[in-house]
């Protein structure tokens, strides 16, 4: 299974990295690829977390619940923590290397002198 879902998310990076010549525009793509992963490793970190907790609320009485809800939770913080962490310094190296944001990059400005969509760098 793991060796599926690791094939799906290369699969997802490899045409933008193909594309990519520079060094600038492999970290665009990392940042533009890992902005999907980052949703949906949110996503999961909390509900897992969020799982834990009430297991661990409606499972008071039960010992060995308990300790699968703190290990959910604790897992929940740990996957939280390690994808906000790799999002994080992947920016922090586009912003040191000085690739701007795509996602600020205003698509509808026209060139006056050229009449033609002004191009993002």
């Amino acid at each position: 299974m793991h060796i599926f879902f690791t094939l799906a998310a290369f699969m997802v990076v490899t045409p933008d990295l193909a594309r990519a010549q520079t060094i600038p525009s492999i970290l665009d793509a990392l940042s533009a690829s890992l902005g999907g992963f980052v949703v949906v490793g949110v996503a999961l970190a909390l509900v897992f977390f969020v799982w834990g907790m009430a297991t661990f609320v409606l499972r008071a009485g039960n010992d060995s619940e308990l300790v699968a809800a703190r290990k959910r939770m604790l897992w929940g913080v740990i996957g939280l923590t390690l994808v906000v962490s790799v999002w994080g310094a992947v920016e922090v190296v586009r912003t040191l290397v000085g690739v701007p944001d795509i996602s600020t990059c205003d698509k509808t400005q026209i060139d006056p002198a050229t009449l033609k969509p002004v191009e993002c760098i």
